[in-house]
């Protein structure tokens, strides 16, 4: 063999030999590049779930903070509407001619049969013929005013019967909550 087929023949492997280590590299790069883009996709996904998780949870916070905030509005205005309601009311009962006014407490006594006890009127009564009550119902008058606006009590045996404008009002309201309830929700 001659030196020139010798340093051919080392060409060729060189050359081979460089070819097999590009091929190689190409390979192992190629393989690295496919990991570094699955590893990224992964991360992208990772994140883009993460940040979707994060985006509903904070969205169903601000959602649950609007429906609070909005149910303490709805029962804001529905306070607002039965204290109106509370108010006319008693207005109303305020525009009650003498007669009548004295007539509605008639009622009330006798629907609770009540005979007996002391009558304690409320602080602004002004309205009521309190020794017809008196002689009516059997009851002796106290001259000492209760806290109330309008109405009065009547204490008997270690009971009180408040019969005060304002607390009849507040039962009437309570009994009937649920219907108001329905009409202020539509």
């Amino acid at each position: 063999m001659s030196v020139e087929n010798i340093i051919k023949r080392l060409e060729e492997e060189k050359e081979e030999k460089i070819s097999e280590i590009k091929d190689k590299v190409r390979k192992e790069l190629e393989k690295y590049k496919e990991k570094r883009i699955k590893e990224t996709e992964e991360w992208k996904q990772d994140t883009k779930k993460k940040l979707e998780e994060d985006i509903a949870r904070e969205e169903s916070i601000e959602i649950a903070k609007k429906n609070l905030e909005f149910k303490e509005k709805i029962a804001s205005l529905e306070n607002m509407a039965i204290e109106k309601l509370k108010n006319e009311i008693f207005n109303r009962f305020l525009a009650l001619e003498k007669e009548e006014y004295q007539r509605f407490w008639e009622r009330m006594l006798e629907k609770m049969e009540i005979k007996g006890g002391e009558l304690v009127l409320a602080r602004d009564e002004n309205k009521l013929d309190v020794s017809s009550l008196c002689k009516k119902f059997n009851l002796t008058f106290n001259n000492k005013r209760y806290d109330a606006k309008l109405g009065f009590i009547i204490e008997k045996e270690n009971v009180v019967f408040d019969l005060t404008l304002e607390e009849l009002i507040e039962n009437i309201i309570n009994e009937n909550l649920l219907d108001i309830a329905k009409i202020l929700r539509g």
